[in-house]
């Protein structure tokens, strides 16, 4: 388990007010190693630690014994809008440090970077008959 205290004297000194740690499907395994141990989930989980005050867990409601006995109080969300509510009560008017970026998110940029990539290709091999599947060596 994670040194709560110089953590959180370590966010104060840099004006950090949440560090807000999310998971879904151990897609995450540093959620995971601040907590201590590896759990089996199948919905989002954050763990929230502000600089002053008790971290705290949000999980669902669904699976309640995913995060029990973890040391760290647990607030249930029942919906997609209820966590989103909560999220947004726990957080709203604090800087945020969002410690790594949502696995989520990163697959959404490679699929949308890739689909870029194909469009360009596309459009460069329909100019002036150049291909980008042919070797061109600089003299």
């Amino acid at each position: 388990m994670f040194d709560v205290e110089k953590i959180q004297t370590h966010m104060r000194s840099e004006g950090i007010g949440s560090w807000l740690v999310y998971d879904f499907r151990g897609s995450n395994p540093v959620f995971w190693q601040l907590l201590g141990q590896r759990r089996q989930t199948s919905r989002r989980v954050f763990l929230i630690i502000p600089a002053t005050g008790e971290p705290r867990l949000l999980g669902s409601a669904v699976e309640p014994e995913a995060l029990t006995g973890l040391g760290i109080g647990i607030t249930p969300y029942a919906s997609w809008a209820q966590m989103k509510d909560i999220l947004h009560e726990v957080l709203q008017s604090q800087e945020l440090y969002y410690g790594l970026l949502l696995a989520q998110d990163l697959k959404d940029l490679a699929r949308r970077l890739s689909n870029e990539l194909t469009e360009k290709k596309e459009e460069l091999a329909e100019e002036d008959g150049l291909s980008l599947a042919n070797r061109y060596k600089l003299e």
